[in-house]
């Protein structure tokens, strides 16, 4: 098995200085993605393309910050992704070895969920910009059904280690800022990328406490190949609004 990005980004934090929190803080937030999804999912050798309907859909994070030097920060994020449609199908569809032919008519749906267990390190931390890097530990769950007279369905769950990034840009004399996030992966044959970027804007500012609405677009691109005896690619980009509360 292959670790490329990883373990490269792994090395580079090593080698970096990095900037330690002042005191203790919290992060806690919550996203509704509005997802537009577009992919293909059947055994090995035998997906096809599928139609999926929008919808949206819930995350939430949770990120620790801490002043101890070299130890890393951590955030844990779960994100949670239902599409169903109807399809009529361009060629012969298997699926758990039930046989669907060429131009049939199926009810497919598709469920995604995935864990996230980040360490990170600030490497700048000013009100111009600030910068984390970091990787992450991603478990992903796939769940494909196809209903015609019976529903079949096929599940995949796999690790997937990722680079994860940061960048906040400051408004000057607002309190508002850019944002750019997200992951990236390659382990195995697999590949994922998870990447996020908008506008925020500091709607309650205090001492102890800070609260923001987020408004961005989020894309997902990923690709299994032969996992579980199934292949599976998923694309869903989306405009997404949030918010965070900082401790």
């Amino acid at each position: 098995m292959r670790i490329l990005l990883p373990l490269l980004g792994a090395g580079m934090l090593l080698s970096s200085p990095v900037v330690s929190a002042d005191v203790l803080g919290l992060t806690v937030g919550a996203e509704w993605w509005q997802a537009n999804p577009d992919g293909n999912a059947g055994d090995t050798g035998f997906s096809q393309p599928l139609n999926f309907d929008d919808d949206s859909h819930s995350a939430f994070y949770a990120a620790f910050e801490h002043p101890i030097p070299l130890l890393p920060n951590v955030m844990m994020r779960r994100q949670t992704l239902s599409f169903q449609g109807d399809t009529t199908l361009p060629g012969e569809l298997r699926l758990h070895d039930m046989v669907y032919q060429a131009q049939s008519q199926v009810r497919n749906q598709l469920s995604l969920e995935y864990t996230d267990a980040s360490l990170y390190y600030e490497l700048l931390d000013n009100d111009i910009l600030s910068l984390d890097m970091g990787v992450t530990a991603r478990f992903l769950q796939s769940d494909v059904s196809v209903t015609q007279t019976t529903t079949v369905s096929r599940g995949v769950s796999t690790p997937l280690p990722m680079l994860y990034g940061q960048a906040v840009v400051g408004v000057f004399g607002t309190n508002s800022s850019l944002f750019f996030s997200g992951n990236y992966g390659r382990y195995d044959g697999h590949q994922m990328s998870d990447l996020r970027a908008g506008f925020a804007y500091e709607w309650i500012d205090l001492a102890a406490f800070s609260l923001s609405v987020k408004l961005g677009v989020q894309r997902l691109d990923l690709e299994l190949n032969s996992e579980d005896r199934m292949d599976l690619d998923l694309l869903a980009d989306g405009v997404f609004i949030g918010l965070e509360a900082d401790f």
